[in-house]
């Protein structure tokens, strides 16, 4: 397994190229890590040039911040000059202002962050700027019980309205008569006669005797 390079051997090598910023960075991070955090500055103030891309900015800006806070808001602050949209460069201003004890100028920078990319907005960021009040350590959110309801009967069904003919403009009806009861009474009525008329006649006959 091949050992990572030493702070001194990364110094050695960007002697032979001192624009290079990966291998300035490099050797400041890594004598950051070893404990050297003088010499990383110092790394970092020998640059012929500051850095002209973002990620590079950021992590100088964050090497400084470790020890030299003040220089982080310089070089971050140019940089807003010319880029004053770039969202993660306000992130980077605010977590500064907040290392140097500012936190107006922390809760500023990360809101104007968050206007611009409203993704990075962070509960955590929120309660480290004052922007949120801290939660108590095992306070846990208890959800609201569910409203129960009673339950309903069924709904009535609906009474079927029966279409009503329109008498205005409708032909009126003319009812036929039934016959049949009619006939069916005046039948049993003439059997009835009739038999009284047998009977009447049969008497008859017999006083005739």
């Amino acid at each position: 397994m091949e050992n990572k390079p030493t702070g001194q051997q990364i110094i050695e090598r960007l002697l032979q190229a001192p624009e290079n910023w990966e291998l300035r960075l490099s050797a400041a991070a890594t004598l950051s890590a070893e404990g050297r955090a003088g010499e990383a500055v110092s790394i970092l103030d020998s640059a012929p040039n500051p850095p002209d891309c973002e990620p590079e900015l950021l992590q100088c800006a964050e090497i400084y911040a470790q020890t030299q806070p003040a220089k982080a808001v310089q070089l971050l602050h140019a940089w807003l000059q010319r880029y004053p949209r770039s969202a993660v460069v306000h992130l980077a201003m605010a977590d500064t202002a907040l290392r140097l004890g500012d936190h107006a100028g922390a809760q500023a920078y990360y809101q104007r962050a968050i206007e611009i990319q409203p993704e990075y907005r962070d509960p955590d960021l929120e309660t480290s700027y004052g922007l949120r009040a801290p939660q108590a350590p095992g306070h846990a959110t208890v959800a609201a019980p569910a409203q129960t309801h009673a339950p309903q009967a069924p709904a009535e069904p609906e009474p079927t309205v029966q279409s009503v003919p329109d008498m205005t403009t409708a032909e009126p009806v003319v009812r036929t008569p039934t016959l049949g009861p009619w006939i069916t009474a005046a039948a049993a009525t003439g059997t009835f006669l009739l038999g009284w008329l047998l009977v009447a006649l049969t008497l008859r006959a017999m006083i005739g005797r």
